[in-house]
């Protein structure tokens, strides 16, 4: 699973937001409709499109990607947890690398809409959560779009998706 998750959004914007997304990805050819949903096999509203090819690097994909089960996608406006469930790795700070120590109380602040500010324990720097750099981090906020056991994309197109949602985002990466 790969999330690309709008932080901090205003509540009235989210679903513009998701909507302008959904409507490039599918003008792209990235995305089509799952005329096939299945609760258990595709439960997602949106599958590969014609040109997903376009969008993950080179090798790293194959042919048996299409066949395979719960590969669809997710515009999800909703806010939520977008975790890396195995992936996780605690955040580090931006000015002296000392990982942030595990702090269950950010989440239900965050979750309910209000991102905490951080102080790294060894240098003092400061930041909102969701701004501390980790590569296999968590996120909270939505729109978000979620790909579902993709292959791996190329950073363009990250950075495309990233420019879409524009503000702060955060790319949440899990195992495939």
């Amino acid at each position: 699973m790969v999330a690309v998750v709008r932080l901090g959004t205003a509540e009235g914007e989210i679903d513009e937001l998701a909507q302008k997304l959904t409507q490039r990805l599918l003008k792209e050819g990235v995305v089509s409709t799952n005329s096939k949903r299945d609760e258990l096999w595709q439960p997602s509203e949106w599958m590969p499109g014609p040109r997903w090819r376009d969008v993950v690097e080179e090798g790293s994909w194959n042919e048996f990607f299409i066949g395979t089960a719960n590969i669809g996608v997710d515009v999800e406006v909703e806010r939520q947890v977008h975790h890396p469930v195995e992936n996780y790795e605690p955040p580090a700070c931006r000015r002296c690398d000392a990982v942030l120590p595990p702090d269950h109380d950010t989440i239900e602040p965050w979750l309910a809409g209000h991102e905490p500010t951080v102080i790294c324990p060894n240098c003092g720097w400061s930041a909102l959560i969701g701004d501390w750099p980790a590569e296999f981090g968590f996120a909270i906020g939505a729109p978000a779009i979620v790909f579902n056991n993709w292959p791996m994309f190329r950073e363009a197109f990250l950075t495309e998706l990233r420019a879409l949602l524009g503000g702060r985002t955060f790319v949440v990466r899990t195992h495939m």
